[in-house]
């Protein structure tokens, strides 16, 4: 790249050289335009091999990561997301390396998941780093083991860091994903208003429907919003400190 100063009466294109202006650069910009990629030198090129396996698992892990934001956006309109998709996908590649049968550029999230390591990845993920769980709520979480449903036992308080609030919106979201067809079927529970207040061993139930179909991967999540409560009506609070999502469980299949 070359920074011209001077006097040049055109811009656009000559030849393999693109000139331009940017505003961090004094006078006008000369790049040379990149040299497109033989597709069949990628194809066929034994050198090329590494980044073709790099490509391929990026790729999965970037479908994964982008059903699973297009799940929430559905279920979540007014849910800000920022980078999730982003580092999802960087997730998911990295619990990809946890797979240890297969090779390089075929491996896939659901032996990983399986791997120790991985299943530790996607557990200790955060999927709200802008909430805290326990601004939300303090008590135990379980899975019910006879029902479809999420159980907050102990609770000792509620929207102790919500200011704003008045109450506080628990919900239970399964979300089933179809790693072939690359589909996704959820199942919201119910919402159950709590108000914002101190208590001891008051226990809060959420019972979703169980889905079935073809499935790889399903997940499930507590989802906590705050209200507030208005001349009667309760509205949800915006900004990412208002909205927690937090994994509970998941299952590979």
């Amino acid at each position: 790249m070359a920074t011209l100063i001077g006097v040049l009466k055109f811009r656009g294109s000559v030849g393999n050289l693109t000139i331009c202006k940017y505003k961090s650069k004094k006078g006008l910009v000369v790049r040379k335009k990149k040299d497109k990629m033989d597709k069949k030198y990628y194809k066929n090129s034994p050198t090329m091999a590494p980044v073709r396996r790099n490509n391929n698992e990026f790729s999965v892990a970037k479908k994964t990561a982008i059903l699973i934001n297009n799940a929430f956006r559905m279920n979540f309109q007014d849910f800000e997301r920022g980078h999730l998709y982003q580092r999802l996908s960087g997730l998911f590649k990295v619990v990809m390396s946890k797979d240890l049968k297969s090779e390089h550029g075929k491996r896939t999230i659901r032996e990983g998941l399986l791997h120790p390591e991985g299943r530790e990845l996607l557990e200790g993920f955060d999927f709200t780093p802008k909430s805290r769980a326990s601004d939300f709520y303090t008590g135990a979480i379980q899975m019910n083991s006879e029902l479809p449903a999420i159980s907050l036992k102990g609770l000792t308080s509620i929207g102790s860091g919500m200011t704003k609030a008045s109450h506080i919106e628990f919900k239970a979201l399964q979300l089933n994903l179809d790693l072939n067809s690359w589909k996704f079927i959820s199942s919201m529970s119910d919402p159950i208003l709590v108000e914002k207040k101190d208590i001891i061993n008051e226990e809060v139930m959420l019972t979703y429907q169980n889905i079935d179909g073809p499935r790889h991967l399903s997940l499930v999540f507590l989802c906590c919003r705050s209200v507030k409560e208005e001349a009667g009506a309760y509205y949800p609070l915006n900004g990412g400190q208002n909205f927690n999502l937090q994994l509970v469980a998941f299952t590979v299949f």
